[in-house]
C-alpha cells in the first residue's frame, strides 16, 4: 500500500546519459531525488553509462499536482501546490498563498477546495491524511496514484 507521504517525496525525473554512441539518450523515472534517478537509469542498461544531466520535471501551468486518492463513497481527493504568479491557478481563485499546499475534494454534487495551511510538503501530507480520516470518513491509510 502506497501512503501519501511516500508519494509526496517523489517525483519525475529525466536523466540524461551517453552510452558511447552518437549524442545523449534521456529516459524519465519516478525517484525520491537526483541521485536515486541516475541509480535506477544505470541499473537499467547493461555496460558503461555516463550520467550527463538529471533533470526534474514539473508542470508549468497552473497549480502543481502532487497527488490523488479516491474514496470508497467515490469522492476523489487531490493534493496540490498553489502558484499564484498563474492566471490557471485555482488556488489564487480560493485565496491560498502562494506555494501552500491545498487539497481538492471532487465529489458528485460539487468540488471544493481545503487549504492546509503550509507549504511545506511533510505537514501537508499528514495533514491530509488526519482531514481525510476525520471529515471525509476514510481511513487516513487510503492508496494514493
Amino acid at each position: 500500500m502506497i501512503k501519501l507521504i511516500d508519494l509526496l517525496r517523489e517525483g519525475k525525473y529525466t536523466v540524461d546519459f551517453d552510452i558511447g554512441s552518437r549524442g545523449l539518450m534521456s529516459q524519465t523515472v519516478n525517484a525520491k531525488n537526483e541521485k536515486e534517478a541516475a541509480k535506477k537509469v544505470a541499473a537499467g542498461i547493461s555496460g558503461k553509462v555516463k550520467i550527463k544531466k538529471v533533470t526534474k520535471e514539473s508542470i508549468s501551468i497552473g497549480d502543481q499536482y502532487v497527488g490523488a486518492t479516491r474514496l470508497k463513497d467515490g469522492r476523489q481527493v487531490q493534493l496540490l501546490r498553489s502558484n499564484e504568479a498563474d492566471r490557471y491557478s485555482i488556488g489564487k481563485k480560493y485565496g491560498i498563498k502562494k506555494h501552500d499546499y491545498y487539497l481538492l475534494i471532487k465529489a458528485k454534487g460539487a468540488n471544493y477546495v481545503v487549504d492546509t495551511g503550509t507549504h511545506i510538503l511533510k505537514k501537508a501530507g499528514k495533514w491530509a491524511q488526519g482531514y481525510i480520516q476525520r471529515k471525509l470518513g476514510g481511513t487516513g491509510k487510503e492508496r494514493f496514484t
